[in-house]
């Protein structure tokens, strides 16, 4: 999907783009809102307190996420939208399909505002034009020809923090707090596992979409070893069920396991808040 989002999401770009004229500001009130962020669990979590900025400023709008079906559990512990729509990840030719009945789905609720997160993707900067909303936003991350699919587009900084890029997206200035639905405490068989010891969480796995980010398995061996040789901490390693053999394998490997926990699989997503 990546490749294809490269150069099939370019050419298709280059053919829809050109009509879209860029406009100033931003509407002055909203009935339907979407935010798009397909890819990164983290960074879905970053997006909140801009999600949160725009219900302030638009209190009465519904606010609606689209993101794969596979972050749905995510967004529903943060409770920041009204509405989640998914769509999942499979074979080419039913994602295809998928897209085009999603797409339509999308135009019928005649969407006011559009706020695209993700940074360089032609994918959902397609699903935005062709849903044809009053008004849209995305960021140009000067890359690529995806801000001719917006009406309106924010320079990507590379020198501040992702949230705070996502906060600029929706022309927010102040940082609000964010606040996790009461579902997302610990839970109790968290506590009792990490009780009375401090302890580092260790991801040592990238998105499938980008394994070119994840650093050598051997990188994680060596780092818990020698934070494990320590002895001052507890260290945890998380996954999804997809992981679980890659995390497996760099526990397996290790000198000691003594203070290490293996949990990738085994955490839902409260859980892996908690931590």
């Amino acid at each position: 999907m990546k490749y294809a989002d490269e150069y099939i999401g370019r050419i298709l770009c280059a053919l829809l783009g050109r009509s879209i004229s860029q406009q100033a500001g931003s509407p002055a009130t909203a009935g339907n809102i979407l935010f798009i962020k397909f890819w990164g669990m983290g960074s879905i979590i970053l997006t909140a307190p801009a999600v949160q900025k725009v219900r302030q400023k638009f209190p009465q709008a519904k606010l609606h996420y689209l993101t794969f079906e596979t972050n749905r559990e995510v967004l529903e512990v943060l409770g920041i939208a009204d509405n989640i729509i998914t769509i999942k990840l499979s074979n080419p030719f039913k994602f295809n399909i998928d897209t085009l009945k999603l797409i339509k789905k999308l135009r019928q609720v005649n969407f006011d505002i559009v706020y695209d997160f993700e940074f360089f993707t032609y994918y959902s900067a397609l699903i935005n034009r062709f849903i044809k909303p009053k008004f849209s936003t995305g960021f140009d991350n000067r890359k690529n020809k995806r801000s001719r699919l917006f009406t309106h587009t924010v320079g990507f900084n590379d020198h501040i923090h992702t949230q705070n890029n996502f906060l600029d997206l929706v022309s927010g200035s102040n940082i609000p707090s964010l606040h996790l639905g009461e579902q997302a405490q610990p839970e109790p068989e968290t506590k009792s596992v990490l009780a009375n010891k401090p302890y580092i969480v260790i991801n040592p796995n990238a998105s499938k979409m980008a394994y070119e980010r994840r650093l050598p398995a051997a990188y994680f061996v060596k780092l818990i070893d020698e934070l494990n040789a320590a002895g001052k901490y507890k260290l945890v390693l998380t996954g999804s069920h997809e992981e679980i053999n890659y995390v497996s394998a760099i526990y397996q490997k290790l000198k000691s396991k003594e203070h290490v926990l293996d949990l990738a699989g085994k955490l839902n997503v409260n859980e892996l808040f908690s931590l």
